[in-house]
């Protein structure tokens, strides 16, 4: 098996508003565009040149999720490079998004970063290499 790219990582929203307002406006990620599944609806913004970022509006009821970052066995997070990370830091604040750490430096791994909750709990780290 030859992976040329992730394609795409693929969000369940509990807030579709709330999720294009962060994603759209917050991050400044550029819309792709929206496809209706007849149950269920995909909306498309562009992580990189080769990645997406898809969030799916399920049309009916359906439970929460509750992991947490000790959560055996779950995917936990996905993570974007920043050029500036206390920039990045104050914008996401400023967008009432739930900190779960400050900027802080990684010396093992030779980058700053923090981890916060998107609209829908997942939590997403921000870094910015040495």
């Amino acid at each position: 098996m030859n992976i040329t790219a992730v394609d795409h990582i693929t969000i369940n929203v509990k807030d579709i508003e709330a999720s294009r307002k962060f994603y759209g406006e917050t991050l400044g990620l550029p819309y792709l565009g929206q496809v209706d599944m007849g149950d269920h609806e995909l909306t498309y913004y562009r992580l990189t040149d080769t990645t997406k970022l898809e969030l799916i509006r399920y049309k009916f009821e359906s439970p929460d999720g509750n992991n947490s970052c000790f959560t055996k066995g779950i995917y936990r997070h996905f993570c974007i490079a920043v050029n500036d990370l206390d920039r990045a830091y104050a914008d996401i604040r400023t967008a009432g998004m739930k900190m779960l750490t400050k900027p802080a430096h990684i010396e093992k791994l030779s980058f700053r970063n923090f981890l916060f909750e998107d609209p829908n709990g997942v939590e997403i780290e921000v870094i910015v290499k040495d």
